[in-house]
């Protein structure tokens, strides 16, 4: 093959893609994440991927990012938490949509709605989406958590896990497998 990397810049690369790349098409692979409102955040390079399977990286040069609980306190490595960045390139707000600028913009950061925690080396792994948190009977589950647990099985290659309203209980997890 004359690939010599390849950079992936999306969504929560699952495991199982990564490995596969790293095996079939090139060691070389680079897990970037960020944002349109505030362009591209962290790097993680073929070292960081193996020491920590799930990170995203660290964050790029110019990059402020925090992880703070839901009283707007620092967490600590390792605690997952709301992942807030500032930059110089950042938006200031979204058009026509006080709402959502609310939202997403307060404190000179922007909130991206996802939750995450740093490694002691520095190294940011997403976790969810604030969004994506089911609660049922008091419980934050987090759909991703257990899409890992299901995919981790031999004869899983994919999953999805998501809330249904069932007669009384609502939120109920619901998983579908491939």
């Amino acid at each position: 093959s004359q690939l010599k990397s390849l950079i992936v810049s999306s969504s929560i690369v699952l495991e199982t893609i990564r490995k596969s790349i790293m095996e079939n098409l090139t060691k070389n692979l680079y897990i970037c994440y960020g944002t349109s409102e505030v362009g591209e955040l962290t790097v993680a390079t073929y070292e960081d991927i193996q020491k920590n399977s799930a990170t995203v990286g660290k964050p790029l040069n110019g990059v402020v990012l925090k992880i703070l609980d839901d009283n707007e306190k620092d967490c600590i490595h390792g605690e997952v938490g709301n992942v807030v960045i500032k930059t110089k390139e950042m938006i200031s707000g979204y058009m026509d949509n006080p709402k959502a600028t609310k939202k997403s913009f307060a404190k000179n950061f922007f909130y991206p709605g996802d939750l995450g925690r740093i490694t002691e080396d520095g190294n940011l792994i997403l976790e969810a989406r604030t969004d994506d948190m089911l609660i049922f009977s008091g419980v934050n589950i987090y759909p991703r958590e257990l899409e890992e647990v299901l995919e981790s099985h031999p004869d899983v290659v994919e999953s999805a896990v998501f809330p249904l309203n069932i007669n009384n209980n609502t939120g109920v997890p619901v998983a579908v497998v491939v």
